[in-house]
Parts: C-alpha cells; sequence; structure tokens
C-alpha cells in the first residue's frame, strides 16, 4: 500500500479476497483497525505515526507478523486467538490504553 497522506484505514477482507499478507508500510498511518480472514497467512506494519491500533483476528496461530516500533501509540485493542501474542505486544512500548481479548492469560507474563 503506497500512500503517503492516509490517516486512517480499516480492513476486512472478503472470502473471495486473494490477500495472503496484509502489508501496511503508512508513515502519516495514525488508525488501523485489521479484521484477519482464515486465508491471511500474516501481516506486515510499519507505520510510525501509529495512534490507534485494532485488531481482530480468529485464526489459530499468528503465522506472520512484522510490527515496526510504534512510539507514539496511545490506544491498541486485540481480540485474538493468538497462544503466541507476545509477538504483537512487545511493539506497544508507549500504549496507555490497552484492551485485551486473548485465548490464554500466559501473556501477562511479558507485561
Amino acid at each position: 500500500m503506497l500512500c503517503h497522506v492516509l490517516e486512517e484505514l480499516h480492513v476486512e477482507p472478503c472470502l473471495s479476497d486473494n490477500l495472503t499478507v496484509f502489508t501496511a508500510r503508512v508513515s502519516s498511518l495514525k488508525s488501523l483497525v485489521l479484521h484477519a480472514s482464515k486465508e491471511m497467512y500474516g501481516f506486515v506494519i510499519d507505520a510510525p505515526s501509529f495512534e490507534w491500533l485494532d485488531i481482530v483476528d480468529y485464526r489459530d496461530e499468528l503465522c506472520h507478523c512484522i510490527i515496526d516500533d510504534m512510539p507514539k501509540i496511545l490506544t491498541a485493542c486485540f481480540d485474538v486467538t493468538y497462544t503466541h501474542s507476545e509477538d504483537i505486544l512487545r511493539f506497544l512500548t508507549s500504549v496507555k490504553r490497552l484492551d485485551l481479548c486473548l485465548l490464554t492469560s500466559e501473556v501477562f507474563k511479558y507485561l
């Protein structure tokens, strides 16, 4: 995705999409809502201006996830069934509000 002025993005793939890896590298992006589909293999997020992130993903495992540091993020919401949620949470160094709906409480040892 290439757009230099985009600030808000909502992604909800359809079953007929061929989207396997969602990639967002947008320096101006402040808000992202991502509803992953079962066909998605993972996602790459590089958005240093992020302030708000919302991920909904009911796949069994997080297969491929690359999230660069988000130093400005204030709010993050995760409704996921990953068994290794710490792979995402370690990038949330400045978050002020965190909403979690996780498969397991094991993640709390990483907070």
